[in-house]
Protein backbone atom coordinates (compact mmCIF):
# COMPACT_ATOMS: atom_id res chain seq x y z
CA UNK A 1 0.00 0.00 0.00
CA UNK A 2 2.81 2.42 0.92
CA UNK A 3 4.70 1.86 -2.34
CA UNK A 4 1.47 2.22 -4.32
CA UNK A 5 0.67 5.51 -2.61
CA UNK A 6 4.17 6.89 -3.22
CA UNK A 7 4.11 5.75 -6.85
CA UNK A 8 0.75 7.44 -7.42
CA UNK A 9 1.57 10.84 -5.93
CA UNK A 10 5.36 11.16 -6.36
CA UNK A 11 6.02 11.54 -10.08
CA UNK A 12 9.82 11.86 -9.90
CA UNK A 13 11.75 8.67 -10.62
CA UNK A 14 14.60 9.75 -8.32
CA UNK A 15 13.33 10.37 -4.80
CA UNK A 16 16.70 11.81 -3.73
CA UNK A 17 16.57 14.54 -6.35
CA UNK A 18 15.34 17.98 -5.34
CA UNK A 19 12.08 17.39 -7.23
CA UNK A 20 11.61 13.95 -5.68
CA UNK A 21 12.30 15.22 -2.16
CA UNK A 22 9.85 18.10 -2.62
CA UNK A 23 7.05 15.85 -3.86
CA UNK A 24 7.74 13.33 -1.08
CA UNK A 25 7.71 16.09 1.54
CA UNK A 26 4.36 17.36 0.29
CA UNK A 27 2.87 13.85 0.36
CA UNK A 28 4.22 13.22 3.87
CA UNK A 29 2.88 16.57 5.10
CA UNK A 30 -0.62 16.18 3.69
CA UNK A 31 -0.90 12.60 4.96
CA UNK A 32 0.26 13.68 8.42
CA UNK A 33 -2.18 16.59 8.59
CA UNK A 34 -5.19 14.47 7.65
CA UNK A 35 -4.28 11.55 9.90
CA UNK A 36 -3.42 13.60 12.98
CA UNK A 37 -6.49 15.86 12.75
CA UNK A 38 -8.73 12.76 12.66
CA UNK A 39 -6.92 11.31 15.69
CA UNK A 40 -7.04 14.63 17.55
CA UNK A 41 -10.81 14.92 17.14
CA UNK A 42 -11.44 11.29 18.13
CA UNK A 43 -9.18 11.37 21.21
CA UNK A 44 -10.40 14.76 22.40
CA UNK A 45 -14.04 13.63 22.37
CA UNK A 46 -13.06 10.36 24.03
CA UNK A 47 -11.00 12.10 26.72
CA UNK A 48 -13.82 14.50 27.57
CA UNK A 49 -16.32 11.64 27.63
CA UNK A 50 -14.33 9.48 30.08
CA UNK A 51 -12.74 12.40 32.02
CA UNK A 52 -9.17 11.27 31.21
CA UNK A 53 -6.29 13.76 31.42
CA UNK A 54 -3.87 11.37 29.69
CA UNK A 55 -6.20 10.82 26.72
CA UNK A 56 -6.80 14.57 26.32
CA UNK A 57 -3.04 15.13 26.58
CA UNK A 58 -2.49 12.51 23.91
CA UNK A 59 -5.08 14.27 21.72
CA UNK A 60 -3.22 17.57 21.89
CA UNK A 61 -0.02 15.69 21.13
CA UNK A 62 -1.69 14.67 17.85
CA UNK A 63 -2.71 18.28 17.24
CA UNK A 64 0.93 19.33 17.59
CA UNK A 65 1.83 16.59 15.14
CA UNK A 66 -0.62 18.08 12.65
CA UNK A 67 1.06 21.45 13.15
CA UNK A 68 4.42 19.81 12.59
CA UNK A 69 3.11 18.35 9.35
CA UNK A 70 2.05 21.84 8.25
CA UNK A 71 5.60 23.05 8.90
CA UNK A 72 7.03 20.07 7.02
CA UNK A 73 4.73 20.76 4.09
CA UNK A 74 5.75 24.43 3.98
CA UNK A 75 9.43 23.51 4.31
CA UNK A 76 9.20 21.02 1.45
CA UNK A 77 7.97 23.76 -0.87
CA UNK A 78 10.51 26.32 0.36
CA UNK A 79 13.51 23.93 0.29
CA UNK A 80 12.68 22.94 -3.29
CA UNK A 81 13.01 26.51 -4.58
CA UNK A 82 15.87 26.93 -7.07
CA UNK A 83 18.99 28.94 -6.28
CA UNK A 84 18.80 32.70 -6.70
CA UNK A 85 21.09 35.71 -6.38
CA UNK A 86 20.69 35.91 -2.60
CA UNK A 87 20.93 32.12 -2.11
CA UNK A 88 23.40 30.81 -4.74
CA UNK A 89 23.52 27.38 -3.08
CA UNK A 90 19.76 26.95 -2.97
CA UNK A 91 17.33 26.82 -0.05
CA UNK A 92 17.97 23.26 1.15
CA UNK A 93 18.88 24.18 4.72
CA UNK A 94 15.29 25.32 5.27
CA UNK A 95 14.57 21.62 5.78
CA UNK A 96 16.93 21.53 8.77
CA UNK A 97 15.41 24.70 10.23
CA UNK A 98 11.91 23.23 9.83
CA UNK A 99 12.94 20.06 11.65
CA UNK A 100 14.34 22.21 14.46
CA UNK A 101 11.05 24.15 14.73
CA UNK A 102 9.18 20.82 14.89
CA UNK A 103 11.50 19.70 17.70
CA UNK A 104 10.80 22.85 19.74
CA UNK A 105 7.05 22.43 19.26
CA UNK A 106 7.27 18.83 20.47
CA UNK A 107 9.24 19.86 23.58
CA UNK A 108 6.78 22.66 24.36
CA UNK A 109 3.83 20.28 24.05
CA UNK A 110 5.60 17.79 26.34
CA UNK A 111 6.17 20.43 29.02
CA UNK A 112 2.52 21.51 28.86
CA UNK A 113 1.36 17.90 29.15
CA UNK A 114 3.59 17.35 32.17
CA UNK A 115 2.12 20.37 33.96
CA UNK A 116 -1.45 19.17 33.39
CA UNK A 117 -0.55 15.61 34.42
CA UNK A 118 1.04 16.78 37.69
CA UNK A 119 -2.16 18.71 38.32
CA UNK A 120 -4.16 15.52 37.76
CA UNK A 121 -2.00 13.69 40.31
CA UNK A 122 -2.64 16.38 42.89
CA UNK A 123 -6.35 16.60 42.12
CA UNK A 124 -7.45 13.24 40.66
CA UNK A 125 -10.52 13.26 38.43
CA UNK A 126 -13.07 10.54 37.94
CA UNK A 127 -11.78 8.64 34.94
CA UNK A 128 -14.25 6.11 33.54
CA UNK A 129 -13.55 3.06 31.39
CA UNK A 130 -15.33 2.81 28.06
CA UNK A 131 -15.03 0.24 25.32
CA UNK A 132 -15.57 3.04 22.82
CA UNK A 133 -12.49 4.86 24.17
CA UNK A 134 -10.59 1.58 24.12
CA UNK A 135 -11.43 1.12 20.45
CA UNK A 136 -10.51 4.72 19.57
CA UNK A 137 -7.10 4.38 21.22
CA UNK A 138 -6.44 1.01 19.57
CA UNK A 139 -7.35 2.50 16.19
CA UNK A 140 -5.00 5.42 16.94
CA UNK A 141 -2.10 3.02 17.60
CA UNK A 142 -2.67 1.27 14.28
CA UNK A 143 -2.84 4.60 12.39
CA UNK A 144 0.34 5.85 14.03
CA UNK A 145 2.20 2.63 13.27
CA UNK A 146 1.18 2.95 9.63
CA UNK A 147 2.25 6.60 9.52
CA UNK A 148 5.59 5.62 11.08
CA UNK A 149 6.16 2.94 8.45
CA UNK A 150 5.05 5.29 5.67
CA UNK A 151 7.36 8.13 6.71
CA UNK A 152 10.21 5.75 7.48
CA UNK A 153 9.99 4.45 3.92
CA UNK A 154 9.93 7.98 2.47
CA UNK A 155 12.69 9.15 4.81
CA UNK A 156 15.02 6.34 3.77
CA UNK A 157 14.30 6.79 0.09
CA UNK A 158 14.80 10.58 0.16
CA UNK A 159 17.30 10.99 3.01
CA UNK A 160 15.06 13.75 4.43
CA UNK A 161 15.65 14.67 8.08
CA UNK A 162 12.19 16.21 8.41
CA UNK A 163 10.43 13.07 7.15
CA UNK A 164 12.73 10.90 9.27
CA UNK A 165 11.84 12.97 12.35
CA UNK A 166 8.15 12.62 11.50
CA UNK A 167 8.53 8.83 11.31
CA UNK A 168 10.14 8.68 14.74
CA UNK A 169 7.47 11.01 16.09
CA UNK A 170 4.72 8.68 14.85
CA UNK A 171 6.43 5.60 16.29
CA UNK A 172 6.80 7.18 19.72
CA UNK A 173 3.20 8.39 19.54
CA UNK A 174 2.05 4.80 19.15
CA UNK A 175 4.03 3.91 22.29
CA UNK A 176 2.53 6.87 24.15
CA UNK A 177 -1.01 5.89 23.15
CA UNK A 178 -0.24 2.32 24.18
CA UNK A 179 0.67 3.56 27.66
CA UNK A 180 -2.60 5.52 27.78
CA UNK A 181 -4.45 2.37 26.76
CA UNK A 182 -2.70 0.50 29.57
CA UNK A 183 -4.03 3.14 31.96
CA UNK A 184 -7.61 2.31 30.90
CA UNK A 185 -7.03 -1.42 31.34
CA UNK A 186 -5.64 -0.87 34.83
CA UNK A 187 -8.80 1.10 35.67
CA UNK A 188 -10.98 -1.71 34.26
CA UNK A 189 -9.35 -4.62 36.10
CA UNK A 190 -8.12 -3.01 39.35
CA UNK A 191 -10.25 0.10 39.73
CA UNK A 192 -7.10 2.15 40.35
CA UNK A 193 -6.79 5.54 38.65
CA UNK A 194 -3.20 6.06 37.38
CA UNK A 195 -4.26 8.66 34.83
CA UNK A 196 -2.04 11.49 36.12
CA UNK A 197 1.03 9.25 36.45
CA UNK A 198 0.48 7.94 32.94
CA UNK A 199 0.26 11.51 31.68
CA UNK A 200 3.65 12.32 33.25
CA UNK A 201 5.17 9.28 31.56
CA UNK A 202 3.64 10.34 28.23
CA UNK A 203 5.05 13.87 28.59
CA UNK A 204 8.55 12.52 29.32
CA UNK A 205 8.42 10.51 26.09
CA UNK A 206 7.33 13.59 24.15
CA UNK A 207 10.04 15.86 25.61
CA UNK A 208 12.77 13.28 25.01
CA UNK A 209 11.62 12.84 21.44
CA UNK A 210 11.83 16.59 20.80
CA UNK A 211 15.32 16.83 22.30
CA UNK A 212 16.58 13.96 20.13
CA UNK A 213 15.20 15.51 16.95
CA UNK A 214 16.72 18.89 17.87
CA UNK A 215 20.12 17.34 18.51
CA UNK A 216 20.15 15.50 15.18
CA UNK A 217 19.05 18.64 13.33
CA UNK A 218 21.46 21.11 14.93
CA UNK A 219 24.49 18.98 13.94
CA UNK A 220 24.41 19.76 10.18
CA UNK A 221 23.45 23.38 10.85
CA UNK A 222 26.67 23.99 12.83
CA UNK A 223 28.84 22.15 10.35
CA UNK A 224 29.05 18.55 11.59
CA UNK A 225 29.81 16.41 8.55
CA UNK A 226 30.11 12.95 10.11
CA UNK A 227 27.05 11.66 8.29
CA UNK A 228 28.24 13.12 5.01
CA UNK A 229 31.70 11.68 5.52
CA UNK A 230 30.36 8.21 6.19
CA UNK A 231 28.07 8.38 3.20
CA UNK A 232 30.39 9.84 0.59
CA UNK A 233 34.07 9.82 1.57
CA UNK A 234 34.59 6.13 0.83
CA UNK A 235 32.97 6.49 -2.60
CA UNK A 236 35.08 9.53 -3.46
CA UNK A 237 38.25 7.81 -2.19
CA UNK A 238 37.50 4.80 -4.37
CA UNK A 239 37.17 7.00 -7.46
CA UNK A 240 40.45 8.78 -6.69
CA UNK A 241 42.34 5.55 -6.06
CA UNK A 242 41.28 4.23 -9.45
CA UNK A 243 43.31 7.01 -11.10
CA UNK A 244 46.65 5.26 -11.53
CA UNK A 245 48.85 8.35 -11.63
CA UNK A 246 47.42 9.96 -8.50
CA UNK A 247 50.08 9.52 -5.82
CA UNK A 248 48.09 10.65 -2.82
CA UNK A 249 45.00 12.63 -1.77
CA UNK A 250 44.12 14.67 1.29
CA UNK A 251 41.86 17.41 2.70
CA UNK A 252 38.56 16.07 1.42
CA UNK A 253 36.13 18.65 2.81
CA UNK A 254 32.36 18.28 2.42
CA UNK A 255 30.09 21.32 2.50
CA UNK A 256 26.42 20.62 3.24
CA UNK A 257 24.04 23.25 1.86
CA UNK A 258 20.99 21.09 2.46
CA UNK A 259 19.89 17.64 1.28
CA UNK A 260 20.87 17.06 -2.33
CA UNK A 261 23.09 20.17 -2.32
CA UNK A 262 26.54 19.02 -1.30
CA UNK A 263 29.81 20.50 -2.50
CA UNK A 264 33.32 19.26 -1.79
CA UNK A 265 36.97 20.17 -2.22
CA UNK A 266 39.84 17.72 -2.50
CA UNK A 267 43.62 17.89 -2.93
CA UNK A 268 45.38 15.28 -5.05
CA UNK A 269 49.12 14.83 -5.49
CA UNK A 270 50.45 14.27 -9.00
CA UNK A 271 54.04 13.87 -10.28
CA UNK A 272 55.64 17.31 -10.54
CA UNK A 273 56.94 16.41 -13.99
CA UNK A 274 53.44 15.81 -15.36
CA UNK A 275 52.23 18.15 -18.09
CA UNK A 276 49.54 20.61 -17.01
CA UNK A 277 47.10 19.34 -19.65
CA UNK A 278 47.34 15.78 -18.37
CA UNK A 279 47.00 16.87 -14.74
CA UNK A 280 43.90 18.90 -15.60
CA UNK A 281 42.42 15.93 -17.45
CA UNK A 282 42.81 13.70 -14.38
CA UNK A 283 41.28 16.30 -12.04
CA UNK A 284 38.42 16.91 -14.46
CA UNK A 285 37.75 13.17 -14.76
CA UNK A 286 37.57 12.79 -10.98
CA UNK A 287 35.14 15.70 -10.67
CA UNK A 288 32.83 14.30 -13.34
CA UNK A 289 32.87 10.74 -11.96
CA UNK A 290 32.14 11.95 -8.43
CA UNK A 291 29.21 14.06 -9.63
CA UNK A 292 27.82 11.20 -11.71
CA UNK A 293 27.99 8.68 -8.85
CA UNK A 294 27.18 10.86 -5.83
CA UNK A 295 25.67 14.12 -7.11
CA UNK A 296 28.41 16.07 -5.29
CA UNK A 297 29.97 19.06 -7.03
CA UNK A 298 33.66 18.45 -6.38
CA UNK A 299 36.52 20.89 -6.93
CA UNK A 300 39.94 19.21 -7.19
CA UNK A 301 43.15 21.05 -6.31
CA UNK A 302 46.38 19.63 -7.72
CA UNK A 303 49.61 19.48 -5.67
CA UNK A 304 52.98 18.65 -7.28
CA UNK A 305 54.82 15.68 -5.74
CA UNK A 306 58.39 14.50 -6.26
CA UNK A 307 58.61 10.95 -7.60
CA UNK A 308 62.17 10.72 -8.98
CA UNK A 309 64.68 12.69 -6.87
CA UNK A 310 66.20 10.13 -4.49
CA UNK A 311 67.26 12.80 -1.99
CA UNK A 312 63.67 14.00 -1.62
CA UNK A 313 62.30 10.47 -1.41
CA UNK A 314 64.85 9.61 1.29
CA UNK A 315 63.82 12.64 3.36
CA UNK A 316 60.17 11.73 2.89
CA UNK A 317 60.82 8.17 4.00
CA UNK A 318 62.69 9.43 7.06
CA UNK A 319 59.84 11.80 7.95
CA UNK A 320 57.32 8.97 7.74
CA UNK A 321 59.48 6.82 10.02
CA UNK A 322 59.73 9.60 12.62
CA UNK A 323 55.96 10.14 12.64
CA UNK A 324 55.36 6.41 13.07
CA UNK A 325 57.62 6.41 16.14
CA UNK A 326 56.10 9.55 17.69
CA UNK A 327 52.45 8.69 16.97
CA UNK A 328 51.10 6.37 14.25
CA UNK A 329 48.01 8.61 14.08
CA UNK A 330 50.10 11.44 12.63
CA UNK A 331 50.18 11.93 8.85
CA UNK A 332 51.58 14.51 6.43
CA UNK A 333 51.10 15.85 2.94
CA UNK A 334 52.27 18.63 0.60
CA UNK A 335 55.87 17.49 1.14
CA UNK A 336 58.18 20.00 -0.58
CA UNK A 337 61.99 20.23 -0.53
CA UNK A 338 64.27 23.00 -1.83
CA UNK A 339 68.02 22.34 -1.93
CA UNK A 340 69.72 25.69 -1.29
CA UNK A 341 73.41 26.53 -1.12
CA UNK A 342 73.92 25.98 2.61
CA UNK A 343 70.71 24.32 3.74
CA UNK A 344 67.85 22.03 2.77
CA UNK A 345 64.47 23.73 3.17
CA UNK A 346 61.79 21.16 3.95
CA UNK A 347 58.10 22.02 4.32
CA UNK A 348 54.96 19.96 4.76
CA UNK A 349 51.53 19.96 6.41
CA UNK A 350 51.31 17.79 9.52
CA UNK A 351 47.86 16.27 10.11
CA UNK A 352 47.22 16.53 13.86
CA UNK A 353 44.64 14.26 15.56
CA UNK A 354 41.73 16.16 17.13
CA UNK A 355 42.66 14.97 20.64
CA UNK A 356 45.90 16.96 20.64
CA UNK A 357 46.20 20.06 22.84
CA UNK A 358 47.97 23.14 21.52
CA UNK A 359 50.95 22.37 23.80
CA UNK A 360 51.21 18.79 22.53
CA UNK A 361 50.94 20.01 18.94
CA UNK A 362 53.82 22.45 19.44
CA UNK A 363 55.88 19.78 21.21
CA UNK A 364 55.51 17.17 18.47
CA UNK A 365 56.39 19.71 15.75
CA UNK A 366 59.55 20.58 17.71
CA UNK A 367 60.46 16.91 18.08
CA UNK A 368 60.06 16.27 14.35
CA UNK A 369 62.28 19.25 13.50
CA UNK A 370 64.95 18.15 15.96
CA UNK A 371 64.97 14.53 14.76
CA UNK A 372 65.20 15.62 11.12
CA UNK A 373 68.20 17.80 11.94
CA UNK A 374 69.85 14.83 13.65
CA UNK A 375 69.33 12.89 10.45
CA UNK A 376 70.66 15.74 8.31
CA UNK A 377 72.03 18.91 10.01
CA UNK A 378 71.34 20.95 6.87
CA UNK A 379 67.60 20.37 7.08
CA UNK A 380 65.43 23.27 8.22
CA UNK A 381 61.78 22.29 8.68
CA UNK A 382 58.75 24.47 8.11
CA UNK A 383 55.81 22.46 9.44
CA UNK A 384 52.21 23.64 9.24
CA UNK A 385 49.71 22.02 11.61
CA UNK A 386 46.59 20.76 9.87
CA UNK A 387 43.46 18.95 10.95
CA UNK A 388 42.29 15.94 8.99
CA UNK A 389 38.75 16.35 7.68
CA UNK A 390 38.57 12.75 6.46
CA UNK A 391 40.79 9.68 6.61
CA UNK A 392 44.20 10.42 5.08
CA UNK A 393 46.23 8.10 2.91
CA UNK A 394 49.54 7.61 4.68
CA UNK A 395 52.07 9.89 3.06
CA UNK A 396 54.90 7.56 3.93
CA UNK A 397 53.60 4.79 1.70
CA UNK A 398 53.18 4.50 -2.00
CA UNK A 399 49.45 5.23 -2.18
CA UNK A 400 49.21 3.56 -5.56
CA UNK A 401 49.76 0.20 -3.86
CA UNK A 402 46.43 0.70 -2.10
CA UNK A 403 44.50 1.40 -5.27
CA UNK A 404 43.21 -0.56 -8.15
CA UNK A 405 45.70 -0.94 -10.97
CA UNK A 406 43.13 0.20 -13.51
CA UNK A 407 44.68 2.62 -16.02
CA UNK A 408 43.47 6.23 -16.08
Amino acid sequence: MIKTLVKRFVKSDNLQSIEGRTQSGVLSGITGIIGNLILFAGKLLTGIMIHSTSVIADAFNNLSDAGSSVISLTAAHAAGKPADKEHPYGHGRIEYIAALVVAFIIVEVGITLMKSSIGAIRNPGQMQFSWISFGVLLFSILVKLWLAAFNRYLGKKTGSKVIGATAMDSLLDSVVTGITLLCLLVKLFTGRDIDGYTGVLVSVFVIWEGIQIARDTIAPLIGADSLLSEQYSDEIAKIVREQRKVINYHDLILHDYGPGRTMATLHIELPRTMQLEEAHEIADRIEKQVFRKTGIMLVVHMDPAETEDKRVLKLKERTAAILKILDPALAFHDFQVSFLKNETALSFDLVIPYGYTREKETSVIGQISALMREFDPSVHCSITADRGFTEEVSSGEDARARRSSSPI
